[in-house]
């Protein structure tokens, strides 16, 4: 999405918490992002929301919901024009 991002991953190890990779992912893509604009100073809102998915039900709509974002706002008709969606083959769960 043009103003925020969707992050749909499994946790394979408990050395780093959820807040602490997703604050990494943050910083990485502020510094980049602001690089290419040629800006200084705070990139992200402070806010941030996160969801423990728990089972293959909930992980299939969860992935259906950020697969979609970009078709609910309009801005492609199908979700695989999205240039900023990548869905790992074996969770790819909606045409």
């Amino acid at each position: 999405m043009p103003n925020h991002i969707h992050l749909v991953f499994k946790l394979l190890s408990t050395e780093r918490s959820v807040g602490e990779i997703i604050g990494s992912v943050k910083k990485f893509i502020a510094r980049e992002a602001n690089k290419i604009l040629g800006r200084k100073g705070t990139f992200w809102q402070s806010e941030s929301f996160d969801r423990l998915i728990r089972g293959d039900v909930d992980l299939y709509f969860i992935i259906k919901y950020v697969l979609m974002n970009p078709v609910s706002a309009g801005i492609v008709e199908n979700w695989k024009e999205w240039t900023g969606t990548y869905c790992r083959n074996e969770y790819q769960v909606i045409d």
